[in-house]
């Protein structure tokens, strides 16, 4: 008498099965698409034996031009802004990290060159720069200098530094003036960094000045 398992289920199919599950599943799809791709070349070809353009070439190219003129320089300008909004005054735990891979993955599809690994790398090695060189066990515990200190972005507050990036970049890139653009970071960036010596939280006296300006002039 053999006893058998009454409730042994296998939850992975034979690899042959599986393979030609997804190659039904493909099958169709694919053919549609061929079936498709055929038919938009026949009506392209026919169009042109004809000589006549299509009845709605006019205007999708009045768009098209519409949208490479003065519309594509708002369109960035908004975009720019927004995503700096989003940046400066924003939750940056997991949309900025969203926003830095969809940045890092762009460049590398277009340039063909890695940016990942180099910020990784420098990261690495700004954290071994910064760390001490031993610890001793029970007497020394390591603390991060966000904890003790405010964040700076390149000597400014991180907000004023992204904002004052974020409008540098709408007048250089979206409204090509460059120069003017370059200037109002530069001095921008330079009052930033100023105001951050004298005190690194004058960010948040100033808001708490205008917030609570009645009970402060009291």
């Amino acid at each position: 008498m053999t006893h058998a398992h009454a409730f042994r289920v296998s939850v992975n199919p034979p690899s042959h099965l599986s393979i030609l599950a997804r190659l039904r599943c493909l099958g169709r799809p694919a053919g549609q698409g061929l079936l498709l791709a055929a038919l938009l070349l026949f009506l392209a070809g026919t169009a042109q034996a004809a000589g006549s353009s299509m009845p709605w070439e006019g205007p999708l190219q009045s768009i098209l031009d519409s949208i490479q003129g003065p519309v594509a320089r708002i369109v960035a300008v908004i975009i720019i802004i927004a995503t700096g909004l989003a940046l400066a005054f924003g939750d940056t735990s997991g949309g900025f990290r969203k926003l830095i891979q969809i940045v890092f993955r762009s460049v590398h599809r277009l340039c063909g060159f890695e940016l990942l690994p180099v910020v990784l790398q420098l990261l690495r090695r700004g954290r071994r720069m910064s760390a001490p060189d031993t610890f001793v066990a029970g007497f020394e515990v390591p603390l991060h200098r966000s904890l003790t200190e405010p964040i700076l972005l390149g000597g400014a507050p991180r907000t004023m530094a992204i904002a004052n990036g974020t409008l540098a970049a709408a007048v250089g890139l979206g409204l090509q003036l460059w120069i003017p653009g370059v200037v109002l970071w530069i001095v921008g960036h330079s009052l930033a960094v100023w105001g951050a010596r004298v005190d690194p939280q004058f960010m948040q006296v100033f808001a708490r000045h205008i917030k609570h300006r009645p009970l402060l002039d009291v």
